[in-house]
């Protein structure tokens, strides 16, 4: 045992998370809650049939929660020279230098030099942070770790034995069960004479494409082994084996990707090979047929470890049968260097270029917080006084020619040029954020991922290497605050274009702003892409924001629109149209509790072209007057702008947090979120009639911090001068 001083303070514990505890206690309580239900059964029915089976199925099912309770209520608390274990009440103390060996299967089982323990948490990547805690904590595992990133060729993997079960289950389920079930349909069908037969026949048929279906995606897809040997890349299927020379391999990369299974998504990780043939190879550990046992951080620290002892291969190997190739690979370095005035680095990396006397270390402080990890870059000479960057989830890639080194993080991306010592940066302030660079020989590319949708993907206009100075911004400049309008409208076009109606739908008030915060030049193409149609809602968005600048070039496509087949663009052409004439044709107060009334919009149209054709065809503003106009007048104030939204949707809600959404039945305001702004109406002293008002509400301590209508076209704050008022919604 170890005496801990006062001065001893954990610096990690893990444990299950707390809304896990809380599921698992719930569960327990219901468990006992059922058992006293069934004893009261048992004395008021006696022991009949049901009773048993239930008591039975109860049994099972109260052991497996106990079980899992015993695996939830358990932490690992970490100290400078040993650690705790507490389970069941009780604790145990562990010494590194204790740890003799230990490995991740289904379980994370370690051993002490005089016993073998097993650790299992209901979230396998709570097994996997404590196996990666111990990995830079204890002395051997450190040593068994560098003894692994440098083990010879071959390396063989096959799946877990949970995996091979529940795929084997799936497959005999799906396959040889479907099979029998439409072979017996169909003999059924073919035996009877009554008016069922032929859909017992077309039961039965379908039976077996789904078998034979099933039966190919199973023993055609299911990765049952593979070899990672010096000349090949050996994959085996129950059908057939391919072979990947890895003479031809271009690039190796460890990746991931969101994948959404019946609205829920999970992130899976792979090593993926790309081969100068054209082929490819996604080798995914947990993603292989039926996933079994996910957990996405255990499988990216597999892939990373495995990708490390591969590139030593077979890069090298690469690199001495191929003249072109003479970008050096990193060195590795898995023992953990010694503590600077930045922490305790766990890993680092060194990039030696020779050519210009430069080298790059790479230090890994570990996870900060979920899934962020902070590096440190360090160089062996300063360029422009940088020797050391700091960044969360940076990452480095160089050049073929070593000549360029691209740095960057989510939100910053920054390139050096080691031949000339310059630096350039690149900077996007959308709701856009880096994902990946790669180079070739004369251009760098860049792709980027959305931050509320960052599955989809979109990349950047290559970046030739030869005009940087004109493409990106050098050090001794100021900082771009975005990228041209133009090319960020097209960027986020391309992402866009293809999504579905109903993520267009879910996105569109985040879009609408972010295209407003584009400002004025791109109005043209947003223009020429509202004319081509591809997409419903995006040509209703694109519309939209035409309309709310009210861009005299699309005035008369806004008449055109009015007789449009859709009636949601109808309604904005009307809206727009009737902005321009002062709103002749009351087409806000066909809105009612957030309801556009098409029929009356309907009823409007002939009026609004009548007006048009007599009035305003040829007396639009040019485009030069519109933006003198436009480029005068004072920009809305966020706050404004919250007001505008409410004003234009009064049955809506924006949530201090930042959610718009228009309130369902029982929808009450929520507390704790910062300032809600809601609509409603307020009566002003010297007043009958009530005007429409904005509230701002202080959801901490609910109350009404703020009242304001538009008087004389502009915004006041009205609360001091207020008779009455009421708002459309409340806290509960």
């Amino acid at each position: 045992m170890h005496e801990k001083s006062s001065g001893d303070e954990p610096d990690l514990i893990i444990t299950s998370p707390r809304w896990l505890k809380w599921l698992i206690g719930f569960c327990l309580v219901m468990m006992f809650v059922m058992q006293l239900i069934w004893v009261g059964a048992f004395f008021e029915e006696g022991l009949m049939p049901w009773i048993i089976w239930s008591e039975g199925i109860l049994l099972v099912i109260s052991l497996g929660t106990l079980y899992l309770a015993v695996s939830t209520f358990q932490s690992f608390t970490f100290y400078d020279r040993f650690f705790v274990w507490r389970w069941l009440g009780t604790q145990i103390e562990f010494p590194y230098q204790a740890i003799k060996s230990a490995e991740h299967r289904e379980r994370l089982l370690f051993e002490t030099h005089q016993k073998r323990y097993s650790v299992y948490f209901p979230m396998r990547d709570g097994q996997n942070s404590l196996f990666s805690a111990l990995e830079a904590r204890v002395p051997a595992l450190i040593s068994a770790k560098k003894e692994r990133l440098n083990r010879p060729l071959p390396i063989f993997w096959s799946p877990r034995f949970s995996a091979k079960a529940t795929n084997s289950f799936f497959f005999l389920f799906m396959g040889p069960g479907f099979l029998s079930l439409g072979v017996w349909a169909i003999y059924d069908a073919l035996t009877r004479e009554d008016s069922q037969m032929i859909g017992a026949l077309i039961f039965g048929v379908m039976a077996i494409g789904i078998s034979a279906l099933m039966s190919w995606m199973f023993l055609s897809d299911f990765v049952w082994s593979v070899q990672f040997d010096r000349e090949h890349l050996r994959v085996r299927n129950f059908f057939k084996a391919q072979m990947f020379p890895i003479a031809l391999l271009n690039k190796m990369a460890v990746d991931h990707e969101i994948r959404t299974y019946r609205g829920i998504s999970r992130e899976a990780w792979f090593l993926q090979f790309e081969f100068a043939d054209g082929r490819s190879f996604k080798f995914e550990p947990t993603e292989n047929g039926v996933a079994n046992g996910f957990a996405p951080q255990s499988d990216r620290k597999f892939l990373t470890e495995l990708s490390t002892t591969l590139r030593q291969h077979y890069f090298q190997a690469e690199k001495n049968n191929s003249k072109e190739k003479n970008v050096k690979e990193a060195v590795a370095n898995p023992h953990r260097p010694p503590a600077d005035p930045w922490g305790t680095p766990q890993f680092s990396k060194i990039d030696p270029v020779e050519i210009y006397n430069f080298e790059l270390t790479t230090l890994n402080y570990g996870e900060q917080q979920m899934g962020a990890e902070k590096i440190h870059f360090v160089f062996n000479r300063p360029i422009h006084n940088i020797n050391r960057l700091q960044t969360i989830n940076g990452q480095a890639t160089f050049s073929p020619d070593q000549r360029y080194l691209a740095i960057f993080d989510p939100l910053i991306l920054t390139l050096f040029d080691l031949a000339t010592d310059q630096i350039y940066r690149l900077r996007d302030r959308t709701s856009w954020e880096y994902e990946a660079v790669r180079f070739d020989d004369q251009h760098m590319h860049v792709t980027m991922r959305g931050r509320q949708n960052w599955q989809d993907r979109a990349a950047l206009q290559p970046i030739p290497l030869n005009g940087l100075a004109e493409t990106m911004i050098s050090q001794n400049k100021p900082l771009p605050g975005r990228l041209l309008a133009r090319d960020q409208l097209i960027m986020i076009l391309n992402h866009i274009r293809h999504w579905p109606d109903e993520m267009l739908g879910t996105e569109f008030e985040s879009l609408r702003d972010l295209f407003l915060g584009l400002g004025l030049d791109i109005l043209p193409d947003v223009l020429q892409e509202a004319n081509q149609p591809r997409n419903r809602r995006l040509q209703e968005l694109l519309i939209m924001v035409l309309a709310d600048h009210h861009y005299p070039p699309a005035m008369p496509h806004f008449v055109e629109w009015l007789d449009h087949e859709n009636e949601e663009i109808r309604f904005i052409a009307a809206m727009s149209l009737d902005h321009l004439a002062n709103g002749r044709f009351a087409i806000s107060s066909m809105i009612v509790k957030g309801w556009v009334q098409h029929d009356q919009i309907a009823a409007a149209v002939p009026d609004i072209q009548a007006w048009w054709r007599a009035e305003w065809a040829n007396s639009v503003p040019s485009e030069a007057e519109w933006r003198a106009k436009k480029e005068t007048k004072r920009p809305a104030t966020d706050q404004e702008k919250r007001f505008n939204f409410v004003e234009l949707n009064p049955q809506w809600v924006m949530q201090g947090d930042g959610v718009v959404q228009p309130p369902l039945d029982g929808y009450h305001l929520p507390r704790n979120k910062g300032m809600h702004v809601v609509a409603g109406q307020v009566v002003l002293q010297g007043e009958k009639e009530a005007r429409f008002a904005a509230f701002e509400i202080d959801s901490h301590a609910e109350d009404i911090l703020g009242i304001y209508t538009r008087i004389d076209g502009t915004w006041r704050s009205v609360k001091s001068s207020a008779a009455e008022w009421q708002i459309n919604v409340n806290f509960s």
